[in-house]
Parts: C-alpha cells; structure tokens; sequence
C-alpha cells in the first residue's frame, strides 16, 4: 500500500448538503482511505491508495456529485497559502457576482411588483392592464419581466438541476424546482386566460 495525500479545488458547493455530497461521492472510490470537505475554503483534502485510485477517478468522483474539481499544486507552506488566497479570490468574485445579479434585479422586481400587486392597493397601472379585457395583457407583462430575472440568475438552475439530475439535490435545487415550476405555471395560466378570452369573442361574434 502506498499512501498519499492530495488537496483538491471544488467549485459549485453551497450548503452542507453540497459538502456532505462530495465526501459521499468521493469515499466511494476504491482506495480512498480518507475524506476532508471543507465548504468554507471549497477545498477537499483526500488520503488514498495509490496503487488502487488516482487524483483523475477521485476528480471524477466530485463531477459525479454535480461540482467541478481540480488538483491543488504541491509546495508546503506556500500552497496552503495559495490556496487560502485562492478561495478567497473565488469568494470575493461570487460575491461580486451575486451582487452584480442583484443591483439588476431589483430594479425588475420592483416594476413587476408594482404591475402584478400595485392595484390590489389602489395604485394606477396603464388602461391596456386593466379589466378583463386587459388580463392578457396584464399576464404576458409579468411575463417580459420575469424572464430577465430568471436568465440573469441562471445559475442556479443549471447548477441546481444538475445536483437533482446526480440525485444530490441542495439549496439550489430547491431554488430552481420552486421557481421553475412557479414560472412554469405562470405560462399555463397565460394560455387559460387567451383560451377564455377567444371563447369569450366567439360568443360575442355569434350574438
């Protein structure tokens, strides 16, 4: 037996339930003698068998949870720091990233608020939305507002839908169920409301 050990990069961990993934996906591997996740530096240290496994299959391992790793570069005290550095590097550019998708939604959210709940407390709203005439209207500007937001902040549907895929759902995966089927039934409601509104004209054509 020939034992070594390796520190690894992973990216796409958000929550305990991301970390607890990873340790479950890469103990599995055969060789893998010990496992260390630590969500707050999104680093992974791994003790294994070399003769039995590789850093290649214990990578592999991660990307079958749903999250991406690399290998960290060997050098002592100086990699360590590296790679304090280096997390915190991706921290701060997440962060500001997060931040970038919020000062652009927010300006989004508040016009969609004001359409969809501003006349339940007697604010104006254009003629064209008003009534049951303007319902369709009404919908499909909810809708034009909507998608910005949602493909602004993707991300969380492409990472959380792949964790569910890997059958390791987290956070984002709630996040991406939750308001993919919301919006999801957001345009089955659109297409009810032209459905009604074309009978609605037919009556009046045959009167």
């Amino acid at each position: 037996m020939s034992l070594e050990k390796n520190r690894f990069n992973v990216d796409g961990m958000t929550c305990a339930s991301c970390q607890q993934a990873v340790n479950r996906s890469v103990v599995k591997v055969e060789g893998v003698e010990d496992v260390n996740v630590n969500l707050m530096t999104n680093s992974m240290d791994v003790r294994y068998d070399s003769d039995q496994t590789n850093t290649d299959k214990i990578i592999e391992a991660v990307k079958n949870a749903g999250y991406d790793a690399s290998l960290k570069e060997a050098g002592g005290n100086k990699a360590e720091e590296a790679g304090g550095e280096s997390a915190k590097s991706l921290f701060e550019k997440q962060a500001k990233g997060m931040k970038k998708r919020l000062w652009i939604s927010i300006p989004l959210l508040i016009i969609l608020m004001y359409f969809s709940m501003g006349t339940m407390f007697g604010a104006p709203v254009p003629e064209f939305l008003e009534g049951a005439r303007g319902s369709s209207n009404f919908a499909l500007t909810q809708l034009i507002l909507t998608l910005p937001i949602l493909v602004i902040n993707g991300s969380y549907f492409t990472r959380g839908l792949k964790a569910l895929w890997k059958r390791n759902p987290n956070m984002d995966s709630l996040i991406a169920v939750g308001a993919g089927m919301a919006f999801l039934y957001g345009i089955l409601a659109l297409y009810r409301i032209n459905y009604g509104l074309a009978f609605d004209n037919m009556d009046i054509v045959h009167t």
